[in-house]
């Protein structure tokens, strides 16, 4: 997809959550095409509330999971800060993992992530700095 043509997609998207705001696949499109945007806030905010829809659906915790991820690695984001956003995407990849155990990619993605928050936490103890910098 054009990046010019996302715009229209989501408000295309917008207009269906409109028409029927219950449609937990119009949250997670209109979700996945603000990640495309690097609208980070928006996608998260979309994937939780098609997860409110639909908790069942593995894709959207995986999907909220990597736009959180996204968020904590953006530049002038506190490592506190950042560390939260990953903690709670761990948590939309383990949730992902319980749903679909065998899915390699939910996996990856949550062992990605808990190094990322352990390497934080052995530099913060080495540096004798507190995780809230």
């Amino acid at each position: 997809m054009q990046m010019g043509r996302l715009d229209e997609a989501v408000a295309d998207y917008t207009a269906a959550i409109t028409l029927e705001p219950r449609n937990a696949n119009a949250f997670h499109n209109r979700g996945s095409t603000l990640d495309k945007l690097g609208r980070l806030d928006g996608a998260v905010a979309d994937f939780s509330s098609a997860l409110e829809l639909d908790p069942s659906n593995a894709t959207t915790h995986n999907a909220r999971g990597l736009a959180r991820d996204r968020a904590a690695g953006l530049a002038g984001v506190a490592p506190a800060s950042a560390t939260m956003l990953r903690e709670g995407a761990i948590a939309d990849f383990t949730a992902a993992c319980g749903l679909e155990p065998d899915n390699p990619v939910f996996r990856h993605n949550r062992g990605f992530c808990y190094r990322w928050v352990v390497a934080f936490l052995c530099a913060s103890a080495r540096s004798g700095k507190p995780r809230t910098s």
